[in-house]
């Protein structure tokens, strides 16, 4: 088995790096990965998430929704302001559009035979495996994630997918929960988590928020749906310990959130928003701990132990504000990670190795053994 890993990678000119393969120690500290953080490069074909321009996309939309009539254009094509929202009504009354509708909607507009898989690299998933066993040292493990995805940012604003196409990608017993912009609207300041539809985005690349509402003693219930998120004071969530399952090819789960207060801004007016901040240079190309500028922030269960820098790789737990547009994710005043929240990140493997995410005198001095690319989110 690892023969044959590190024989694919063989073709690719990175054996020189390897050496010999050592037996792994019952414990070891993570090394500092310099050539992890040298300089985060733009994302590149292959892999593109719809609403990302300028990549190449694995099923495009085929089309534009056909409407029946004029009088129906603006229903399901856009957000509605604050006055104009109606939580009397439910999805379809508010969009116009029966189930058959918008079931023809999805088949017509939204990518089809994407295979839910695409985000995983079987390379990096057999190593995980391979170093979960004891097969292989923590080094060469940390070689092959590097070589198969290496640290990379957008540097681009998504579009905002249409209360049509975001009501579409959920399943016919979701759409009995209201869309913000839409059938609803979550006050300012309410407290919130929120995460991405696992569903929505394997099945059809559509990037929609789930936001639960936590009550004051901290029970979470279904909310809405939103195509976007804007939370101040968040803290993120996750287990260490699931996401390396799924690094080693385990199915996935929601477990990941951000949880925050809740910002009322209109869809559009946040994307508009966000595209001034990269216009006016105010998001890190670099990940700079700027307290006045914005960070291009990711999660991958598949990947990554934690919410993590895209330019950095590291672990991200908390952060004045965050802005979720579609499958991107900005954070501002991210806070250095502490001693205890850093433990979050020991994981032990089947074959008894612990392995630790070290932090010395308040500042990290080595970084996470997943810190490689993330599916565009």
């Amino acid at each position: 088995m690892v023969a044959s890993i590190l024989g694919r990678l063989a073709g690719k000119g990175v054996t020189k790096s390897f050496g010999q393969i050592k037996p792994p120690s019952r414990r070891r500290e993570l090394p500092g990965l310099v050539d992890d953080t040298t300089s985060a490069s733009p994302v590149k074909p292959p892999l593109q998430e719809r609403g990302l321009p300028g990549l190449v996309d694995e099923m495009a939309p085929t089309s534009q929704v056909k409407l029946d009539s004029p009088e129906v254009l603006p229903l399901g094509k856009k957000y509605l302001d604050s006055e104009d929202i109606d939580p009397s009504k439910n999805t379809y009354e508010a969009l116009g559009r029966s189930e058959e509708e918008i079931l023809e909607h999805r088949d017509v507009n939204l990518p089809k035979f994407l295979k839910r898989d695409r985000h995983r690299n079987k390379t990096i998933e057999e190593a995980a495996k391979e170093l979960d066993e004891g097969n292989i040292s923590l080094e060469d493990f940390i070689r092959i994630k590097n070589q198969e995805k290496p640290l990379q940012v957008y540097q681009t604003i998504p579009k905002v997918d249409t209360p049509l196409d975001v009501a579409s990608s959920l399943n016919k017993k979701q759409r009995g929960t209201p869309i913000v912009g839409l059938n609803k609207e979550i006050k300012e300041g309410e407290k919130v988590s929120s995460r991405f539809d696992i569903n929505a985005y394997s099945s059809y690349d559509v990037y929609v928020a789930t936001i639960n509402k936590i009550s004051k003693d901290g029970k979470s219930r279904l909310h809405a749906y939103s195509p976007t998120a804007a939370l101040k004071d968040v803290s993120f969530k996750n287990n260490a310990k699931k996401s390396f399952k799924i690094a080693s090819g385990g199915p996935k789960s929601p477990f990941a959130t951000m949880e925050g207060t809740w910002r009322n801004i209109k869809p559009e007016t946040l994307q508009a928003d966000a595209q001034k901040l990269l216009d006016g240079g105010n998001i890190n190309k670099l990940g700079e701990a700027d307290k006045d500028k914005w960070t291009e922030i990711g999660f991958d269960p598949a990947a990554r132990l934690s919410f993590y820098n895209r330019s950095t790789g590291d672990p991200i737990f908390k952060a004045d504000e965050v802005i979720q547009i579609g499958p991107m994710i900005l954070a501002k005043g991210i806070k250095k990670a502490t001693p205890d929240e850093l433990k979050k990140l020991n994981i032990k493997t089947k074959a008894g190795e612990e392995i630790t995410y070290k932090n010395r005198g308040g500042s990290v001095m080595e970084r996470n053994p997943y810190n490689y690319q993330p599916k565009a989110i």
